[in-house]
């Protein structure tokens, strides 16, 4: 029997990420070239089938693989440079699937409660993109052995949780749930789990022919019983089930504040890319181009960047910005910690 305890639909972060191997997709192989290369992001499968191939994309990536621009939406990342994308389902009555899988980085503990969560979108889809079905019963399933799909039909499999109402938004969107381990279950499987019966398979967009979902910052958590989730702002979400609880879980994190646009020309405001970030220690904000080239560095956080490199200004579109800083965690001492993400430079 699975349990819903919460489903969160705003902007907030986690702060531990527990036993989800690679859960943002920073780790990889090499960075993609073209479509259906989720093999490249460690950790992450297609769930054993033979034929589905989900994607893996990368603002350092190229062609198919390439972010913002991707075949068959514009999207940036949550956070960081990659973000994973599979096409869910396919026209009603098809019963098409694609499903992403990963093997933890340890078994489940069974009887211990989990708190999993992870960013959700469809993007925003070109006129004609291929990719504007939405679907409802998007779902988290776990199992011992890895899951074995047969070409692109339906993993016939229990989820521990799904969402019972079609979720579509061209706007990241963050789900959480909570569940008790029943077995030391290896692998998390994300997707939609059975046959097209009883699905809600509907046309938002573009000219559909699957239903693609854009994924990006899993988090993994242990939590106890007492685990409180109503002590932040009620959230109403037009879109939520009446029974549903939507109430955000705030964790503590570095309060950085970080512009996505900038217009370095000349007139006084906002010519320069300066990030708001709090006193850690060991500060470095570097600036990258799309293709991965370094633009721009320091460790001064009153200094930002005014769109040149090597006295040349450079061009209008997305630039990639990470800063890397230190934190200091407990029993854990000090520890380096990144955060990353685009500007949009206008000219």
């Amino acid at each position: 029997m699975r349990q819903i305890v919460t489903i969160v639909l705003i902007f907030c972060c986690i702060a531990s990420v527990g036993q989800i191997t690679n859960p943002g997709f920073e780790i990889h192989t090499g960075v993609p070239s073209n479509v259906g290369q989720y093999y490249l992001a460690d950790g992450w499968s297609n769930a054993g089938s033979s034929a589905s191939d989900p994607d893996y994309y990368h603002y350092f990536g190229s062609q198919g693989g390439d972010i913002p621009q991707t075949p068959v939406a514009t999207i940036n990342s949550w956070e960081g440079n990659a973000i994973m994308g599979a096409a869910l389902c396919g026209a009603p009555g098809t019963n098409y699937r694609e499903y992403i899988s990963n093997e933890l980085t340890a078994p489940l503990n069974v009887g211990q409660r989990y708190l999993i969560s992870f960013r959700m979108t469809n993007g925003d889809l070109a006129n004609m993109s291929a990719g504007g079905y939405g679907v409802s019963h998007i779902g988290v399933a776990f199992s011992d052995l890895s899951a074995e799909q047969n070409g692109n039909l339906p993993l016939l499999m229990p989820p521990a949780f799904e969402l019972d109402t079609l979720v579509y938004s061209k706007d990241w969107r963050y789900f959480q749930f909570a569940f008790i381990a029943s077995e030391a279950s290896r692998f998390m499987t994300i997707g939609v789990f059975n046959d097209d019966n009883g699905k809600e398979i509907e046309v938002m967009g573009g000219n559909p022919s699957f239903g693609y979902y854009f994924f990006d910052d899993f988090r993994m958590i242990e939590i106890d019983e007492d685990f409180d989730f109503t002590q932040a702002t009620h959230i109403d979400d037009e879109k939520a089930d009446d029974t549903t609880h939507t109430t955000p879980v705030v964790f503590d994190q570095p309060e950085f504040f970080i512009p996505n646009a900038f217009s370095p020309n000349g007139d006084g405001d906002n010519d320069v890319f300066l990030p708001v970030s709090p006193n850690y220690n060991g500060y470095m904000f570097e600036v990258y181009s799309r293709w991965g080239e370094p633009l721009f560095k320091t460790k001064d956080k009153t200094v930002g960047w005014d769109g040149v490199h090597n006295g040349i200004d450079v061009g209008a579109g997305v630039y990639v910005w990470q800063i890397t800083y230190m934190e200091h965690q407990g029993a854990e001492g000090t520890v380096e910690k990144q955060v990353n993400g685009t500007v949009n430079l206008i000219r």
